[in-house]
């Protein structure tokens, strides 16, 4: 208890050593002081600001170079792969085109011209096959294919059945052209093709995966460079600890002896709130900066 009273009155006495020190200086000396130190601060602040908003901008140029290059990448990958993807597709149309007008051949005779089956029957057909070429055919070319003239052709047939020597049993579908089937040497160049254009798009995926986190990371900086709230911290704080004192000079000296306490008190809690949002700015500048690296 005694201790307590101790240090009571110990803090008592150091504050109203400071009340007396304060109430003794010279106002102008003061007042002068405060100034100064008030603008000393200010710069600082505002050479941090500076400091702050240069490095976001840096880096967030950074950040909109690397996104505008990987887009370049990803526009050149698309056209380096272009005329291979062409290539490719018309060699596997021409394989699933063959496959379509081999099964079509296999089943003429099944077909009743004057019911013929659907397309999904058809498919079911393929799919049930023991041929796997037929399983999973392409349902446009065979739409395309299983059409009026083939229709025809299948009549025909029926109408050649009673033709002697069994000319009726030869297939005669000639409704759509088929290119050459896929030599070996045709083969290994499709083989080529098809792996450069797998790594290439797997390539260009990569580049859209990073572009989508750039642009978040980018959203975060540029949301992080408002500085309005520290601007407003640091106008107040520079009308109350630069411009009050130089204001409070302009005044009698009685008057600026009777308010040197209670600017002393206002400048140092404005002083102690511009300081923690300070830290705070700090902090959060160099969060950034540790997950920026």
């Amino acid at each position: 208890m005694n201790n307590s009273i101790s240090v009571l009155n110990k803090t008592l006495y150091n504050a109203s050593s400071n009340i007396t020190l304060v109430s003794s200086i010279d106002p102008n000396w003061f007042y002068s002081a405060v100034a100064q130190s008030s603008a000393a601060i200010v710069g600082i602040t505002g050479a941090f600001l500076t400091t702050k908003l240069i490095n976001q901008k840096t880096i967030i140029k950074k950040i909109e170079t690397e996104i505008k290059d990987n887009k370049s990448k990803i526009r050149f990958l698309r056209e380096k792969i272009r005329g291979k993807e062409e290539w490719i597709n018309q060699i596997d149309r021409e394989g699933n085109l063959k496959n379509v007008k081999d099964f079509l051949n296999d089943i003429i005779d099944q077909i009743d011209p004057d019911n013929p089956p659907s397309i999904d029957e058809l498919l079911r057909m393929a799919n049930e096959s023991k041929k796997e070429n037929y399983h999973n055919l392409n349902r446009t070319l065979l739409e395309s294919s299983f059409n009026e003239e083939y229709i025809a052709e299948v009549k025909e047939r029926i109408n050649r059945s009673s033709l002697p020597f069994g000319l009726g049993n030869i297939n005669f579908l000639t409704n759509i052209p088929i290119s050459p089937s896929i030599t070996s040497r045709k083969w290994e160049r499709y083989r080529k093709y098809s792996d450069e254009i797998y790594s290439t798009k797997t390539e260009i995926e990569y580049l859209k995966k990073m572009n989508e986190v750039k642009n978040k990371e980018l959203l975060t900086y540029k949301e992080s460079i408002d500085l309005k709230q520290t601007w407003v911290y640091l106008a107040i704080f520079s009308f109350i600890g630069v411009f009050l004192p130089l204001f409070m000079l302009t005044t009698e000296p009685i008057l600026m002896d009777r308010y040197k306490l209670h600017t002393f008190i206002i400048v140092s809690i404005s002083w102690v709130i511009l300081l923690f949002h300070f830290i705070k700015e700090i902090s959060n500048l160099s969060g950034k900066g540790g997950k920026n690296d």
